[in-house]
C-alpha cells in the first residue's frame, strides 16, 4: 500500500511538518489516521478510527487536505500524505491499519483494500483471507487478472512450511487464474510446480488434472512436443488413479493432433489404447469418437473403404445414443475419410450433411470446419466458384476455429493463385501457412506452400517457386501424408521439368512413387504416371512419355480432378508433338483449354493457347468446330476412330499397329485416350459404347 516507509526529501517533509506545527491534537490525530487510510479517504472512517466527534475543519483551511468526489477527502499532494505517514511510529501504524481494516470489513469494502491494511497491520493470516475473498469476487465477474494478482499476493504472504496442502490448492488457483487471464508466461511454470508437488505427495487424480491443464496452455503457445508429453503423463496418472475415461480422453486428444500433423501410426497406437480404456469405463461417447478418429486415420493411411466403414460405425453409435456433440465431430471425420479414400462425390455430400447437422444442433465452430474442409474437395473437383464463396463465409465468421481459418485461407489463396491473381492470393497463403505451422496442420502447410509456388511461377519468380517446391518435399518427409501432397508434387514435377531441373523432377517422382506404393489409389498412381512422363521427356523418350501421360489420364477416370487432368493433357500434347502426332496433341490441348476456361485458370489457359499457336491453331476456332462435330464422333479424332473400329473387330494392339502403320506403343496411347473420352474401363466396354454412338461405320 502507498506510503509505507517512502523516502521523502528532508526539505519537503520539514516544510509539511512546519505547516502542521500549529494543528490541534484532534487535527493531528485525524491527519495521521487519514495518512494510514490512504491518499484519498472517507472522513467518517477517519473520525471513527481516531475516536473523534467530528472532522477538524482546520485541515481543510490549512490546505493539507481537500474535498474529493462523493463525500471523500484527499491529501493535496501525495508527498504531504507521505510526510505525515513517515512520522507515525511503526507500532502505531500497525494498530491504525488494523483498526482501518476492521472498519472496512464492517462496511464490506473491496477485500483487496482490506487485505493490504491487514498486511500493513502485521496480520498476514487475515490479509490472506481477504485476498482470497478478493480473488473469488474478481473471478466471479471474469476479472481474472485481478484474481491472479490477489492469489499471487496471498501466496507471497504464506509462511514457509505452514499448511502445505492448502498452499498447494492456492497455487493451483493461481495457475487457473493465470491461464484464464491469458498470462501463459505464469500459467505454464505454475502448472508445472503444481504437477511436481502433486506427484511428490502421490495425488494421481489431481496430478492428471494439472498435467492436462499444462498441456492445454502449452498447446496455446504451439509447444506441441511438450504438450503431447504432458498429455501422456496425464493419461498415465489418470490410469494410476483408476480413471480410465480421463486417460482415454487425453490419448484421444493427442491422437487428434498427431492426425493433423500427419503422424498416423503414432495416432493409431494411442487410439487403440484409448479404445480399450473407453470400453473399460463404459463411456459410449468416447468409444464413438475413437471409432470416428480411427476410421479417419486409417483412411489417411490408405486403407480405403474398410477405414470409412469404421468411421461410419462411430457415427452410427453416436446417433443411436443421441450423442449430438460426438456425432457432429464424427460427421466431419467421416467426410474427411471419404475424401482420403478418393470418393469426392460422397465426401462432398457428407460434408454438406455434416454442416447441416452441426448447424441444426448449434455446433457452429464444427459446422464452419465442415465448410472449410468441403472447400478442399471443391477445389480438387473443380467447383472453384462455390469453394471461393464458402471460403469467404468461413473467413468472415467470428466462430471459425484456427483450423477452419487455416483451411479456408489456404483454399481461397490457392484458387486465386491458380486463377492468376497472385497479389490477392499471397496474403491469404501466408496467413494460412502461419496458422498451420502454429497448430502443426500439415495438410495446409503443404497446400499453402504449393499455392505460393504457383503464384511465383505465374509471376516469373522461378527460383522462389523452386524453393517452395523443395519446402513441400521437406515438409512431406516429416509426415505420413498420402493424399494432400499428391497434386502439389504432380505440379512440382512438371514445374521442375519445364524449368530444365531434372534433379528436382526426379526427386518429386521418387516421392510420388512412395505415395503411390503406400496408398495404391488411382489418384496417386496417376500422379506417378504423370511424373514418369515428365522424366521420360527429360530423357528424350517422347513415345514413352506419351504412354505414361495416357496412363495418367486413364487412371484419373472416375477421379474428379479436372485441374490435374488438364495438366496431364497439356503435357501429353507436348510428348505427342515430339512424335509428330499433331492432331492428337491438338485434341488434348483443346480439352485442357476447355477445362482451364471453365475453372478460370488463366495461367493454364495462356500456356495452352501458346502451345496451340505454335501448332498454328487458335483455341476459339477449334472449340467452336468441336462443338459442331462432337455429337457426330464422340469426341474422338480421326485416328482414334480408326483404332476403335479395329478394337471392336477384336484386333490386338500389334495387329492394329501393322494395319495403320503405327508402333504398338502409339496404338496403346490411342486406346488409352479412347477409354478416357468414352468414359470406359476396358476395350470391350469401349467397343460397346462406340457401337451405341454409331462410330463403327465410316461416314
Amino acid at each position: 500500500m502507498d506510503g509505507e516507509d517512502v523516502p521523502i526529501p528532508d526539505s519537503v517533509r520539514d516544510a509539511v511538518l512546519l505547516r502542521a506545527a500549529g494543528l490541534s491534537e484532534d487535527a493531528r490525530s485525524a491527519v495521521s489516521t487519514a495518512a494510514v487510510a490512504g491518499l484519498t479517504f472517507d472522513p467518517e472512517l477517519v473520525i471513527a478510527v481516531a475516536g473523534l466527534l467530528e472532522w477538524p475543519e482546520e485541515l481543510l483551511r490549512s490546505g493539507i487536505v481537500i474535498d474529493a468526489e462523493a463525500g471523500r477527502m484527499a491529501f493535496r499532494h501525495a508527498l504531504i500524505r507521505d510526510a505525515f505517514y513517515s512520522e507515525i511510529p511503526w507500532t502505531r501504524r500497525a494498530t491504525l491499519h488494523r483498526a482501518v481494516a476492521e472498519r472496512l470489513e464492517a462496511q464490506h469494502i473491496a477485500p483487496v483494500l482490506i487485505a493490504e491494511h491487514w498486511a500493513l497491520g502485521r496480520r498476514p493470516e487475515r490479509a490472506r483471507a481477504a485476498l482470497l475473498r478478493a480473488a473469488e469476487s474478481s473471478g466471479a465477474v471474469h476479472a481474472y487478472r485481478d484474481a491472479q494478482r490477489a492469489v499471487r499476493r496471498a501466496l507471497e504472504m504464506w509462511p514457509s512450511g505452514d499448511q502445505e496442502s492448502a498452499r498447494l490448492d492456492l497455487l493451483e488457483r493461481l495457475a487457473e487464474y493465470a491461464e484464464l487471464a491469458g498470462d501463459l508466461a505464469e500459467a505454464i511454470p505454475t502448472w508445472r510446480e503444481v504437477a511436481d508437488r502433486r506427484r511428490r505427495i502421490g495425488d494421481l487424480a489431481r496430478l492428471g488434472t494439472a498435467l492436462h491443464r499444462l498441456a492445454t496452455v502449452l498447446e496455446l503457445q504451439g509447444r506441441w512436443q511438450e504438450a503431447l508429453a504432458s498429455r501422456e503423463q496425464a493419461a498415465v496418472a489418470f490410469t494410476g488413479a483408476g480413471l480410465p475415461a480421463d486417460s482415454a480422453a487425453e490419448r484421444l486428444a493427442s491422437a487428434a493432433h498427431l492426425r493433423s500433423a500427419g503422424s498416423f501410426r503414432a495416432a493409431l497406437s494411442l487410439l487403440e489404447i484409448a479404445g480399450q480404456q473407453a470400453r473399460e469405463a463404459g463411456r459410449v461417447d468416447l468409444q464413438a469418437r475413437i471409432l470416428g478418429q480411427e476410421g479417419n486415420v486409417r483412411a489417411r493411411m490408405g486403407e480405403g473403404r474398410p477405414a470409412v466403414d469404421i468411421a461410419r460405425a462411430g457415427l452410427a453409435m453416436a446417433l443411436e445414443h443421441g450423442l449430438t456433440g460426438p456425432a457432429a465431430e464424427i460427421y466431419q471425420r467421416l467426410a474427411d475419410a471419404l475424401e482420403h479414400a478418393g470418393d469426392y462425390t460422397a465426401a462432398k455430400e457428407t460434408y454438406d450433411e455434416a454442416f447441416s447437422f452441426c448447424a441444426a444442433n448449434a455446433y457452429e465452430p464444427t459446422a464452419l470446419l465442415c465448410l472449410a474442409c468441403l472447400t478442399a474437395v471443391l477445389r480438387q473437383s473443380g467447383d472453384w466458384d462455390r469453394a471461393v464463396t464458402l471460403c469467404r463465409q468461413v473467413i468472415a465468421s467470428g466462430d471459425a476455429t484456427v483450423h477452419a481459418r487455416a483451411v479456408a485461407t489456404s483454399m481461397l489463396g490457392s484458387i486465386l493463385g491458380m486463377r492468376g491473381q497472385g497479389r490477392k492470393a499471397r496474403p491469404l497463403l501466408h496467413e494460412s501457412l502461419t496458422l498451420a505451422r502454429s497448430i502443426e496442420l500439415a495438410a495446409c502447410e503443404l497446400l499453402a506452400t504449393w499455392g505460393l509456388a504457383i503464384a511465383d511461377q505465374t509471376e516469373g519468380a522461378v527460383e522462389s517457386a523452386a524453393g517452395h517446391c523443395l519446402s513441400i518435399l521437406e515438409r512431406w518427409k516429416q509426415t505420413e501424408d498420402l493424399h494432400f501432397v499428391i497434386s502439389p508434387l504432380r505440379w512440382a514435377t512438371t514445374f521442375f521439368a519445364e524449368s530444365g531441373d531434372g534433379g528436382g523432377a526426379r526427386t518429386c517422382t521418387a516421392a510420388l512413387a512412395k505415395v503411390a506404393t503406400d496408398s495404391g489409389q488411382n489418384e496417386a498412381m496417376s500422379a506417378l504416371s504423370h511424373a514418369l512422363g515428365e522424366t521420360a521427356l527429360l530423357d528424350g523418350s517422347p513415345e514413352q512419355a506419351a504412354s505414361h501421360f495416357a496412363r495418367a489420364l486413364l487412371l484419373l477416370q472416375g477421379v474428379d480432378a479436372p485441374f490435374d487432368r488438364a495438366e496431364s493433357e497439356r503435357r501429353a500434347a507436348a510428348a505427342l508433338v515430339l512424335q509428330g502426332h499433331r492432331d492428337q496433341a491438338i485434341e488434348h490441348l483443346i480439352s485442357a483449354h476447355r477445362t482451364a476456361r471453365r475453372l478460370g485458370a488463366k495461367p493454364m489457359m495462356e500456356k495452352v493457347t501458346i502451345s496451340l499457336a505454335e501448332l498454328g491453331e487458335r483455341a476459339e476456332k477449334r472449340l467452336s468446330r468441336r462443338a459442331i462435330t462432337q455429337a457426330a464422333n464422340g469426341s474422338l479424332t480421326r485416328r482414334e476412330l480408326e483404332v476403335v473400329r479395329l478394337v471392336a473387330m477384336g484386333h490386338t494392339s500389334r495387329e492394329i499397329a501393322r494395319e495403320l502403320f503405327l508402333s504398338p506403343r502409339t496404338v496403346e496411347t490411342h486406346v488409352s485416350s479412347i477409354l478416357v473420352k468414352l468414359d470406359c474401363r476396358s476395350r470391350a466396354e469401349a467397343a460397346g459404347r462406340a457401337t451405341q454412338l454409331g462410330l463403327l461405320h465410316p461416314s
